[in-house]
């Protein structure tokens, strides 16, 4: 009896790593279409009253809450985040 379990228990086991290893590359592959489709979206409009906060924090060197500001007022990841204060910073 012992045995039979054993060998279900390993069987399950087996069966959480491929599912585990076919959820990450499922995962990976759709990380990397986001990122291609982020690339491709034009600078996202926002008002101008926010960019004018961001412009003003900013020019204080507060590029950290300049990056927490924007996700608060968006749903942009932090990297998006970041790669939207870095642009506008060029304008700066």
């Amino acid at each position: 009896m012992t045995e039979i379990l054993n060998i279900v228990f390993a069987c399950l086991i087996v069966y959480f790593i491929i599912s585990n290893i076919s959820l990450r590359n499922r995962l990976h592959i759709i990380e990397k279409r986001v990122a291609q489709m982020t690339k491709q979206l034009p600078e996202a409009p926002f008002e101008s009253e926010i960019e004018g906060e961001l412009l003003l924090l900013l020019k204080q060197g507060e590029d950290v809450r300049a990056v927490k500001r924007i996700r608060e007022v968006t749903e942009l990841s932090l990297i998006d985040a970041k790669r939207y204060v870095d642009r506008l910073k060029a304008k700066v």
